[in-house]
C-alpha cells in the first residue's frame, strides 16, 4: 500500500479526529457530571489519578490546559447544589425572615415496593417496615434519630400517619416531590414543642417602651432567647367569658444580656408590676422548617388538627398542602417570628373552631403571606387561653387569598395587641359574617380588595383601639367599616378607598377620640346613609365623594370638633322620607362643626328636604362656603342652634 495512497489518508485522520472528539467529549463530562468522579473513586483511583476512564491520565492532562479550561467554561454550567433556592425578596415594609439555601439531608424517608423505611445520609438503614401500617413510627424514628437542627427528608409517596409525629428540638422536614401524609390523627398529625419556660421574678416597676429588664440570676438567658413579660394585669377585663381572665404578657427576643439585666430587641407595649406579680418566663427556642409535603385529613367538620409549633423562633412553614383538618391546619403557640407562606389550605370547618391558621397566646411577629387559604370558618385567627399570660401581636397578613365560608374570614378575639393586613383578596360566602373581625387595639389594613358579606367590624369591648384603614377596594359589602359601640377607639383613619355597591355604611363609628375620613369614594349605601359618626371628640371628614345613599351622606350624632370639608354629595335620600335628619350633611346634639367648601344637590329626582341641618342641641356650628344646586324640597340649610353660623353660600342653577 503507498505511503500516499487518499484513502489511508483518510482513513488515518478520522481516526484522529475520532479520538480528539473522544478526549475533548471525556474532559468534558469528567469536569460537569459528579458522576464521573464518583465512578473514578469507585474504581478505587484517587482524585487525579488514572481510572478506568482515563487509563493513561490523558484527559486529566487535557483538562488542565489553557485552552481545554475555556472551552469547559463554555459548554460545562456550574455546578448547581440540589434544593439550593434563592432567598425570596422581603418587602420593605415587612422586616420578616428570608429563605436560606437548603442544608444536606440527615435522614431519608422512602416508600417502594410495600415497605417504608428511614436511612442516613450515607445509605445505612436505621429501620424500615411495613407501608401503611408503619410510617408514622418509621419517620417518628428519622426525627428522633436526625441530629439537633437536622433534615429529615421525606421522598414522594403516600404514607399513612396513625399517630401524632412530634419532636422538642429544632428540626426541618423537607418533602422531595410533594409527598402526601393522610392522617387519622385527631390531636395535630405533626408537633414541635420546645422546652418548658423557666420563671423568674422581676423587681419593682417596668413601663411601656422600656428596653430593659432586671432578674434574679439571669446567668441562663443568651441572646436570641426569647422571654414572655407578664403580671396578673386583666388584659381586656370589659368582654364577658374568658377574655376577663387574660392576663397581660408580650413575648421578646432577648438581644443581649449584661449581669442580671435582658436587653430586649424592641420595646415593651405595655407596663407590668412586681407587686402584681409580675414575672419573666425565659424560653429556650427551638427552631422548625415544614416544606413541600401534602398533608389530608378525612373530615373537614371533624376534631383533626394539622402543625403546631409551640416555644420556638424564626420557624417557616411553606410550600405545603393542608386540606380537611377540621379544626385547624396550622397552629402557632407562643412562637417568634414565625413565617407562613406558599401555602395551599381548604377544608377547616369544624364548628366552634374551623381555623386555617391559628396565632395563639403570646406569639409575636408573625408573617403570613402569599398564601390560599379557602373554605375555613375562619382562615386566620387570634386567641389566648384564660388565666395565662400573653396575647398575640405583630401579626402580618400580605399577599394571600383568603375566602371564609361559615364565619369571619379573618379573625382576631378581643385579647390580640396588634395586626397588620396588606394587599390581600379576601371574600366571603355567607353575609351574616365580616372580611375581617378585629379585637385587635391596632389594626392596620391597607391595599386590598374584599366583597361579599361585611368589610370590617371591631369585635367585643376593647378599649383604646387603633383602626388604621387606607387604599382598600370595597365591593358588594353589608358595610365597609363599622366600629361597634362598644368599647372605644383612640383613632379611625380611613382615607382613599372605594366602596362600590354598598348596603349599609360606608364609615359607622362609636365613641372615637380622633376620626379623619378623608378622600374615599362611596358608590351605594343602598339601605342607609354614607358615613355615621357618634361621640367622636374630634376630626377631619373631608374630600369625600358620596353617591346615591338611602338616607344621609354624611351624619353626626353627639360629636364635637369636627370638621367637614370640601366633600361632594349628590342623590342623597334616595328613600324619599323628607326627613331634617335624611339630607347631605346633618348635625345631630353636635357641636363645635365646622362645614365648609363642600358641594351637594340631586341630579336625578329632588329627594332631599334641606341641604344641611341641624338637630336637637346643636350649637355654635360654622356652614360657610358650601354650594348647592337648586333648593332643597324645604330649603337649603336649616338651623337650631342659637350661636351657630351661617355665612357664605351659594346656590347654582
Amino acid at each position: 500500500m503507498k505511503r500516499n495512497d487518499p484513502v489511508v489518508t483518510f482513513i488515518l485522520l478520522s481516526v484522529v479526529i475520532v479520538a480528539l472528539s473522544l478526549m475533548i467529549i471525556g474532559v468534558l463530562w469528567s469536569a460537569g457530571s459528579p458522576a464521573a468522579e464518583t465512578a473514578a473513586q469507585d474504581d478505587g483511583g484517587a482524585a487525579g489519578s488514572a481510572s478506568i476512564l482515563d487509563p493513561f491520565g490523558i484527559i486529566s492532562k487535557l483538562k488542565e490546559h489553557p485552552l481545554m479550561k475555556k472551552i469547559i467554561q463554555v459548554f460545562v454550567p456550574p455546578e448547581e447544589v440540589p434544593g439550593e433556592e434563592t432567598p425570596r425578596p422581603t418587602p420593605p415594609t415587612s422586616p420578616s425572615p428570608t429563605a436560606t439555601p437548603a442544608p444536606p439531608a440527615s435522614v431519608i424517608v422512602s416508600i417502594a415496593h410495600g415497605e417504608v423505611s428511614a436511612r442516613n445520609a450515607a445509605g445505612d438503614l436505621i429501620q424500615s417496615g411495613k407501608a401503611g401500617t408503619d410510617d408514622a413510627a418509621v419517620m417518628q424514628t428519622a426525627i428522633d434519630t436526625a441530629p439537633d437542627g437536622g433534615v429529615v427528608e421525606i421522598r414522594h409517596g403516600t404514607y399513612a400517619i396513625t399517630s401524632k409525629i412530634s419532636s422538642r428540638k429544632s428540626v426541618s422536614i423537607r418533602g422531595i416531590g410533594m409527598p402526601t401524609l393522610e392522617s387519622t390523627v385527631k390531636a395535630s398529625a405533626l408537633s414541635f414543642c420546645g422546652p418548658s419556660p423557666v420563671t423568674y421574678r422581676f423587681g419593682g416597676d417596668l413601663n411601656a417602651g422600656d428596653t430593659r429588664i432586671t432578674v434574679g440570676g439571669a446567668s441562663g438567658i443568651s441572646p436570641g432567647d426569647l422571654v414572655l413579660i407578664y403580671d396578673d394585669t386583666i388584659w381586656n377585663p370589659n368582654d364577658a367569658g374568658g377574655y376577663q381572665r387574660m392576663k397581660t404578657g408580650e413575648l421578646h427576643r432577648v438581644l443581649n444580656v449584661n449581669g442580671n439585666t435582658i436587653i430586649l430587641d424592641d420595646p415593651l407595649v405595655n407596663s407590668y408590676s412586681s407587686s402584681k406579680n409580675g414575672a419573666v418566663q425565659h424560653i429556650i427556642p427551638i427552631t422548625v422548617t415544614i416544606e413541600g409535603i401534602k398533608l389530608i385529613a378525612p373530615d373537614n367538620t371533624a376534631d383533626y388538627s394539622g402543625i403546631s409549633i409551640g416555644y420556638a423562633a424564626d420557624s417557616i412553614i411553606r410550600d405545603c398542602i393542608i386540606e380537611n383538618t377540621g379544626m385547624r391546619a396550622i397552629y402557632i403557640r407562643d412562637c417568634y417570628g414565625t413565617v407562613v407562606e406558599n401555602n395551599q389550605i381548604r377544608g377547616c370547618e369544624r364548628a366552634g373552631y374551623g381555623y386555617g391558621v391559628c396565632i395563639h397566646s403570646s406569639s409575636a411577629y408573625t408573617w403570613i403571606r402569599n398564601n390560599e387559604i379557602d373554605h375555613c370558618r375562619h382562615t386566620i385567627t387570634h386567641g389566648a387561653l384564660p388565666a395565662t399570660p400573653g396575647v398575640p401581636r405583630e401579626t402580618h397578613i400580605e399577599d394571600n387569598y383568603l375566602r371564609g365560608s361559615i364565619s369571619h374570614t379573618v379573625d382576631a378575639h378581643p385579647c390580640t395587641e396588634s395586626m397588620y393586613i396588606e394587599r390581600n383578596e379576601l371574600r366571603n360566602t355567607n353575609p351574616g359574617y365580616s372580611l375581617v373581625n378585629s379585637g385587635a387595639k391596632l389594626t392596620v389594613i391597607r391595599d386590598n380588595t374584599f366583597s361579599g358579606a361585611n368589610g370590617i367590624v371591631k369585635r367585643g369591648a376593647v378599649d383604646g383601639c387603633t383602626f388604621i384603614i387606607s387604599g382598600n377596594s370595597f365591593e358588594d359589602v353589608a358595610s365597609c367599616v363599622n366600629t361597634g359601640n362598644t368599647g372605644t377607639v383612640t383613632y379611625l383613619e380611613f382615607i382613599d378607598n372605594t366602596c362600590t355597591n354598598v348596603q349599609h355604611h360606608m364609615v359607622k363609628t362609636f365613641n372615637a377620640a380622633e376620626i379623619v375620613i378623608t378622600g374615599n369614594t362611596c358608590e351605594g349605601a343602598s339601605n342607609d346613609g354614607a358615613i355615621y359618626v357618634e361621640g367622636a371628640k374630634q376630626g377631619l371628614i373631608e374630600r369625600n365623594t358620596i353617591n346615591n345613599s338611602y338616607t344621609y351622606g354624611i351624619k353626626l350624632v353627639d360629636s364635637a370638633a369636627v370638621k367637614i370639608l370640601d366633600n361632594v354629595c349628590t342623590n342623597a335620600n334616595r328613600g324619599g322620607d323628607g326627613s331634617t335628619e335624611n339630607v347631605p350633611i346633618c348635625l345631630n346634639n353636635s357641636l363645635d362643626i365646622l362645614v365648609e367648601n363642600n358641594r351637594c344637590y340631586d341630579d336625578t329626582t329632588l329627594e332631599s328636604a334641606y341641604w344641611i341641618t341641624e338637630v336637637g342641641a346643636s350649637n355654635n356650628n360654622i356652614i360657610r362656603n358650601n354650594l348647592f344646586r337648586g333648593e332643597g324640597v324645604l330649603g337649603t340649610i336649616h338651623t337650631v342652634g342659637k350661636n351657630t353660623l351661617v355665612e357664605n353660600n351659594k346656590i347654582s342653577p
